[in-house]
């Protein structure tokens, strides 16, 4: 019972968390987020589709917010480049231009951010 009342307030908190920081990069990027959906996404921290839906993993809360903040960039950019391409890369810099720190962060300690 108390993983349920857990993951129901991290659900919350990402919900808070997106709609704050959203406004930060929207414009910055080019695209405008239609729907945020919180869910279990296994070993994924997030996804999204050209519809505007952005997915996250209830658990990226979890991580420190300028690793939260390259997640929703990585995802935002995701809406104008599908794949890990050098472009994608390339528009990802733009916004984080250290985004390869918050990847390594995220491959040394992803796995810890659990209940």
């Amino acid at each position: 019972m108390a993983k349920v009342e857990f993951v129901s307030w991290y659900k919350k908190q990402i919900k808070k968390q997106l709609k704050e920081r959203i406004p930060r990069y929207d414009k910055r990027i080019g695209v405008t987020v239609k729907d945020i959906r919180i869910s279990e996404l296994g070993h994924r921290w997030a996804s999204c589709g050209r519809n505007g839906v952005v997915n996250f993993n209830w658990r990226s809360v979890m991580a420190p917010v300028w690793v939260f903040d390259y997640i929703l960039v990585h995802e935002m950019v995701h809406m104008i480049e599908r794949g890990h391409t050098d472009r994608f890369w390339h528009l990802v810099a733009r916004v984080i231009p250290d985004y390869e720190e918050h990847v390594r962060w995220l491959n040394e300690n992803g796995a810890d951010l659990d209940l």
